[in-house]
């Protein structure tokens, strides 16, 4: 569909505007375009996918406003096609001063994909808390430091855990000969132990959201 724009289209009082439904390509989501095509005069009924930067990032605050809900979806959009299935959620919004339906489409296949993808980084989690537990530190401050550098890597955001912290005693003797009264100092190292691994559901549900 192209621009409606007043220098490509003078008039547009064309009978089929006003009775067919047009495709329109997500470039053409723009407030021009939509204004224009909303116009009570020129009214352009049309269907689009909205870009990610469109109205001030309007896709995902709908995709996180329709997930909030948790049982709104509605049977009335859901859509079978061969082996994958479309479950939707609608509402209407005014958009650059037109009221517009907006429709969260979630597709099965791809909710199936994130399920993968995300039991994937769980076991590629494994070997970083492997080498996460075998550093040893020697001071309490710098191990519960990397503790939350581990919450915060890209690869745990999906996870929560429960980090426990022990302390080690080790004795150093001086050097040369023990008398009787020598006695050793007593110094600590400090491992990380992982106790639990459990779902960050907030970071989930955002992450399935986005991803189906």
């Amino acid at each position: 569909m192209e621009p409606r724009n007043p220098k490509l289209h003078p008039t547009n009082t064309h009978p089929r505007f006003a009775t067919e439904l047009y495709v329109a390509d997500s470039k053409l989501m723009t407030k021009e375009h939509v204004t224009q095509m909303n116009d009570s005069t020129n009214h352009i009924d049309f269907v689009s996918r909205y870009p990610a930067n469109f109205s001030n990032k309007l896709e995902s605050k709908t995709i996180t406003k329709a997930y909030a809900r948790g049982n709104g979806w509605s049977l009335d959009v859901l859509v079978s096609q061969d082996a994958c299935s479309y479950r939707g959620m609608g509402f209407t919004q005014e958009v650059f001063g037109a009221s517009l339906r907006l429709v969260v489409l979630e597709s099965s296949s791809l909710r199936e994909s994130a399920v993968r993808a995300y039991e994937k980084q769980r076991l590629e989690l494994n070997p970083l808390v492997v080498k996460l537990c075998a550093q040893v530190f020697k001071n309490l401050s710098d191990a519960q430091f990397t503790c939350e550098q581990f919450r915060k890597n890209a690869s745990a955001r999906l996870f929560g855990f429960v980090f426990d912290i022990v302390s080690l005693s080790h004795e150093v003797w001086p050097a040369g000969r023990r008398g009787k009264d020598t006695v050793p100092q007593i110094r600590y190292t400090y491992q990380i132990k992982v106790l639990q691994i459990n779902c960050n559901t907030t970071v989930y549900e955002e992450f399935m959201a986005q991803e189906t």
